[in-house]
């Protein structure tokens, strides 16, 4: 009795399908060129040559990474066995002219390899190497590269017999493999089609001697081979419509044949059900429900003619794919199965876009289709992730498998896709040859409850795919594209180097940036970690930890690598890719540490400075009591290399006070540590520029972690204990030098130290820049606070540095730095220093930088009151004078480069500019005098007459301002004559005092005045030039005045005055008036008893303000005098704070109330009555003189 398997599709031959079609290859692209057959031959033996299998044995159960090609949680692809030795053939096969098929039989532990001419099968699984049975395969009468389709016919405990059908249909029965070895003569024959009925396509076993024969052009066929009496035939039976049936269903069923829907596709068995079984037969573009009896009768019960309209409508529904014609889609049937709900799964291939603007490509998916009634119905689409890599050629089968209902295999030519058919799980296997094929995917029985094994057969090898479909019902939803990814990107790191693996890992079609990056820096943090999913060996004491080390490193290359070759770099933000880099750099730091520690370490020194710093960070983090921490921190702990420097610095700080040897091998074995840190990471950084694509700018919201305020602060102490190291070394080596003379010798630790120093200065640099441009570009939110004062310190640190350097005879060093990182002040700075200065340097570097050094430089020259070394350059850089007094303006300077340059008319206005603040008189009259000058030369080089009116600078400036000079080198002159009379030589307050009580005591009765004239004239004693104001109140506040001419001086100087405004001339003149109009004693002048008109008249000509006015009376002066009413108006208390604004309120007040008695004094003079009589006589003396 003949019973059927149980698992749908055992015992399926794996074959292409044929097609008129041409949508499956539409989009695809060839990966395989050449222009003669042995041209691939070779190419496919050296691909596959490559692929070393040396090493690997048998299958092991311990899953030793040497046998596995891929693993994550839910998935293990390993290897399984390896091929016969007859299948060598399998490295030059022409995979893309030639058709394979192939088929691996659990029922009979074989595997069968169909190519056009050979055939070839062999028991798998074995521990030893299998004997291999070869067939001719039946030669084909058609054209094109079809190879025949064949199946193992089980016999019991015995071989099994094999069956093979060439396309044309001539069928070939051996019923014992060990035909196989001595060249298969024997064979039963039958030939299954008429010459019209296209060709075979497919072999399906429906029971052990029952079997489905699929064609090209005609309904299917079943072929029975039977037994007689140790004799065997082969019956061949066409399936037959039967109308007396076909008369009580749908009359759809006649509307079509089979032939005019299309080639057959796939055939999948459904369930028994009194007595008979369900044949589903998937055509190009139908699909047809058969019920097959027992006594060999079949019936077709339905028939769905519109399948690919019906599936274009669910890919509208649940897939958001839009068409105006469903026939754009190019809707290609590739595979089908059923489900125990009696639910169909088909493999379908389309043409879609994921956006309107995309090209079109060619997708695979899953649909379930119920069918009930009349008409069809889909329940559920599903992307396949996969897309065709290149064009696969005549081998590329597309077939389906369905685990348990909820899962399916679909194996396509170059790849294995695994996706859970509720959506929440999608891996692909890829193979990494283009030359190399996926011939066969079988389900494997007999394997653990939980799991499900496939056993796949590409040209390498068998290898086996290991399920657990409870896993992937455990995982979480949420986190599980980013659990995909990270497996993926695992499995590359850590399977993809393996030269014998003929997988290749890549990204699933659509990827979610969020995802990738969580994925990606979860892994990176792995492999830092040694976390169990990337290190076997975790938590296992390890003795060869320098390889571990050098494994980690390389891991993260290969997934930045990784992710690079698959184009989704651009997918990690730049806070991602920082990650993964800093990752990278800690991890190959702590491999080069742990090298130099290893070749450092010594008897003599029993103290090591990086495992006492090794212990004190272990220390603050859990650990096993019994672990060797030094170890475990390389192991587990090497993303605390920063604060592995901060526990340096601890120990650093903790030998202040100790023995200066012992204190400096300290210091410099931090400093050992420290560099080597710094250094490779940098290293590191450099090499591996290209694969992480890192803006230089550090646009990221993280920092670089050698930028941290951890790491620059460690640094900054390390300089500064080896700087204060290096001062002690040579302060004891100038007293040994005095000692011993020529036989002293520099302690080899201070040497050392120097050149630790010099290291030093380029890692703060380093560091420091880092950090000046992540806070200066990146988006910092409310940092600008924070950017500003680094730039602040960085400033200051950059000049320490030098310093240190210079000091310590780390003068290239420092150079060196200064140029590397644009550092002119400092460069300029270092040229001019008297220990590294070099006037060469100066010359060559604004040959070599121009206008940005010399702008740097000429500011050092100008604080430094530098300006012969300025002005004595050579010619041809004059013009970067020009441009650093152009863009920082210094009139006080660069009127002598205008002068040398004859550019007279800039000199004198810069000359007047600067005069006007100079507090020197000296100095000021000189700037006077010199702009004076160079305006008649401007004026003479124009051909202007000085004395007529000038259109650009007056002279009068000057000459307003030399009078003011003149004026007040004459009070300088009378107050020094005054003190000359004095006995002995005075304080300047006593000067100050005999100076007020000789011509100032009209003014001692009001305080304020009081202070402000003892402040001028101590001015003017010290040689400062006074302001115009407080000239013209010193003078028009001395007691002696010369027949008025004081004030008539006062007058004319206010007339030049030429940056005053009205209002301030105002209160100026008002004051000058008050003064000379209470000058003098009008109540004397009135009194008239027994004089004259004359005497009266002469009287008046003996005042003061009779000269003043009879000076003034010319027309020039009109407007410049004024009454003693206009006079009488004092400025407000505003004014006095304008005009004094460093006094205090109550000085100021005192201020106000000195000229209220001013005012109040001409109130109650008796000019007020007089005046116009003194205006008269003035005017009539005057004219009578004329």
């Amino acid at each position: 009795m003949f019973t059927s398997t149980s698992a749908p599709h055992v015992g399926r031959v794996e074959q292409r399908r044929v097609s008129s079609k041409t949508g499956l290859r539409a989009n695809l692209s060839s990966s395989t060129t050449q222009s003669e057959d042995g041209d691939v031959s070779m190419e496919v033996d050296n691909q596959l040559r490559s692929m070393d299998t040396s090493g690997i044995s048998d299958r092991d159960e311990d899953d030793s990474i040497a046998n596995i090609y891929a693993k994550s949680g839910e998935m293990v692809a390993s290897f399984y066995s390896f091929l016969p030795p007859e299948l060598q053939v399998l490295r030059n096969a022409d995979f893309y002219h030639e058709e394979y098929k192939a088929y691996i039989d659990p029922a009979t532990s074989h595997t069968v390899l169909i190519s056009p001419t050979t055939t070839w099968v062999w028991r798998h699984g074995q521990n030893v190497p299998s004997t291999c049975y070869i067939f001719p395969t039946p030669a084909s009468k058609t054209s094109g590269p079809h190879s025949a389709s064949g199946c193992l016919v089980p016999n019991g405990n015995r071989e099994p017999g094999l069956l093979l059908i060439s396309p044309s249909g001539e069928a070939r029965f051996w019923d014992s493999l060990s035909y196989g070895l001595s060249g298969a003569e024997r064979f039963y024959t039958a030939q299954v089609l008429a010459p019209t009925d296209g060709i075979v396509s497919g072999i399906y076993r429906y029971t052990d001697s029952t079997y489905i024969v699929v064609t090209t052009a005609s309904l299917p066929y079943r072929l029975t081979i039977v037994s007689s009496l140790g004799k065997y035939s082969i019956r061949v039976a066409a399936f037959q419509r039967q109308t007396s049936y076909l008369s009580r269903v749908t009359s759809i069923f006649s509307a079509s044949t089979s032939g005019s829907l299309g080639a057959a596709v796939s055939v999948a068995f459904g369930k028994v059900i009194h007595g008979s079984r369900t044949l589903w037969l998937l055509l190009e573009s139908a699909l047809q429900q058969w019920q097959l009896s027992e006594e060999g009768f079949e019936k077709m019960v339905h028939q769905e003619s519109h399948l690919i309209e019906l599936i274009a409508g669910g890919l509208a529904q649940f897939d958001g794919v839009r068409f105006k014609d469903f026939h754009e889609l190019d809707i290609e049937l590739l595979d089908l199965n059923v489900l125990k709900s009696s639910e169909l799964v088909l493999l379908i291939a389309f043409t879609g876009r994921d956006d309107p603007e995309a090209q079109p490509q060619r997708k695979y998916a899953l649909v379930k289709l119920v069918l009930s009634g009349e008409r069809g119905r889909v329940t559920q689409v599903q992307a396949v992730p996969y897309r065709n890599r290149f064009d696969l050629g005549a081998t590329s089968p597309c077939r389906l498998i369905i685990l348990r209902d909820r899962f399916a295999v679909i194996h396509f030519g170059d790849s294995v896709a695994l996706t859970a058919l509720n959506g929440k799980y999608n891996t692909l296997l890829p193979l990494r040859s283009h030359l190399d094929r996926f011939l066969s995917v079988t389900l494997h029985t007999g394997v653990e409850v939980e799991t499900e094994e496939l056993i796949a057969l590409n040209a390498t090898g068998l290898m086996s795919i290991r399920i657990d479909l409870d896993a992937i019902a455990r995982g979480d939803p949420h986190t599980r594209e980013a659990g995909l990814l990270q497996n993926i990107m695992n499995q590359a790191i850590l399977y993809g180097p393996l030269s014998h693996n003929p997988l290749q890992f890549t990204f699933p079609p659509q990827v979610d940036e969020g995802s990738l990056v969580q994925g990606a820096e979860a892994l990176s943090r792995a492999v830092l970690e040694s976390l169990p999913e990337v290190d076997k060996q975790s938590g296992v004491p390890l003795l060869d930890l320098s390889s571990q080390l050098g494994d980690r490193v390389e891991r993260l290359h290969l997934l930045i690598d990784f992710i690079g070759a698959n184009e989704a770099l651009t997918s990690l933000s730049q806070d991602c890719r920082l990650t993964l880099a800093s990752d990278a750099e800690k991890m190959f730091a702590a491999e080069q540490l742990w090298l130099w520690h290893n070749s450092h370490r010594t008897q003599e020194r029993q103290r090591s400075v990086l495992v006492d710093a090794i212990l004190l960070r272990m220390r603050e983090v859990p650990h096993r009591e019994d672990a060797d921490l030094v170890r475990d921190f390389f192991r587990y702990r090497v993303g605390d290399l920063p604060e592995l420097l901060n526990h340096l610095v601890a120990i650093v700080k903790s030998t202040d006070g100790e023995d200066l040897e012992e204190q400096s091998q300290v210091v410099a074995d931090a400093n050992d540590v420290a560099s080597i840190i710094i250094r490779e990471a940098f290293r590191h950084r450099r090499d591996f520029e290209g694969p992480y694509r890192l803006d230089t700018t550090w646009h990221a919201d993280q920092c670089p972690w050698t930028a941290e305020s951890l790491v620059l602060q460690a640094l900054d102490i390390f300089l500064a204990e080896t700087d204060a190291l290096l001062e002690e070394h040579s302060r004891r080596a100038g007293l040994e030098r005095a000692e011993n003379g020529d036989l002293f010798h520099p302690a080899d630790v201070g040497l050392v130290l120097k050149s630790q120093s010099a290291d030093l200065a380029r890692f703060i640099f380093s560091c420091c820049r880092q950090r000046q441009i992540w806070l200066r570009h990146a988006n910092r939110g409310n940092r600008e606070a924070e950017r500003d004062n680094f730039e602040q310190e960085f400033s200051r640190k950059r000049r320490t540095v030098f310093q240190s350097l210079v000091r310590h005879d780390n003068i290239d060093t420092a150079y060196d730095l200064a140029e590397t990182y644009g550092d002119f002040r400092n460069l300029a700075e270092l040229c001019h220093d008297p220990k590294s200065g070099d006037s060469e340097r100066t010359k060559n570097y604004i040959e070599r930088y121009g206008e940005a050094y010399t702008m740097e430089l000429y500011q050092f020259y100008v604080e430094r009151h530098m300006l012969q070394a300025m002005f004595q350059q050579e010619e041809r850089f004059s013009p970067y004078i020009d441009k650093f007094f152009a863009e920082h303006p210094q009139p006080r300077l660069s009127w002598i480069q205008d002068l040398r340059k004859e550019r007279f008319g800039q000199a004198a206005e810069s000359l007047l500019e600067v005069s006007e603040r100079e507090p020197s008189l000296a100095v000021k009259h000189v700037m006077l005098s010199m702009g004076y000058l160079a305006q008649l030369s401007e004026m003479d080089a124009e051909g202007e007459d000085p004395e007529k009116d000038q259109p650009e600078l007056e002279t009068e400036l000057f000459d307003a301002g030399l009078d003011l000079v003149s004026v007040q080198e004459l009070l300088a002159q009378e107050f020094q004559d005054i003190l000359a009379q004095e006995p002995f030589t005075q304080s300047s307050e006593v000067s100050v005092s005999v100076i007020m009580k000789k011509n100032f005591s009209n003014v001692q009765d009001r305080s304020g005045m009081a202070m402000m004239i003892r402040r001028y004239i101590l001015q003017v004693l010290q040689g400062q030039a006074v302001e115009e104001q407080d000239i013209i109140d010193l003078i028009s506040s001395r007691d002696h005045l010369v027949a008025g001419a004081d004030f008539v001086s006062a007058i004319k100087l206010v007339q030049g005055f030429p940056n005053i405004t009205d209002s301030t001339k105002d209160i100026i003149l008002r004051g000058l008036w008050r003064k000379a109009f209470i000058h003098d004693d009008w109540q004397r002048v009135q009194q008239t008893a027994g004089l004259t008109d004359n005497q009266i008249n002469n009287r008046i000509r003996a005042t003061a303000l009779y000269a003043t006015l009879r000076a003034i009376t010319d027309p020039s002066f009109d407007g410049w005098r004024l009454t003693p009413t206009e006079a009488s108006q004092i400025p407000s208390f505003q004014s006095l704070g304008a005009r004094w604004p460093t006094l205090s309120s109550d000085q100021l007040k005192e201020i106000e109330t000195d000229l209220k008695k001013e005012r109040d004094r001409l109130e109650t003079s008796a000019i007020k009555r007089l005046y116009d009589q003194v205006m008269r006589l003035a005017v009539d003396d005057q004219a009578s003189l004329s």
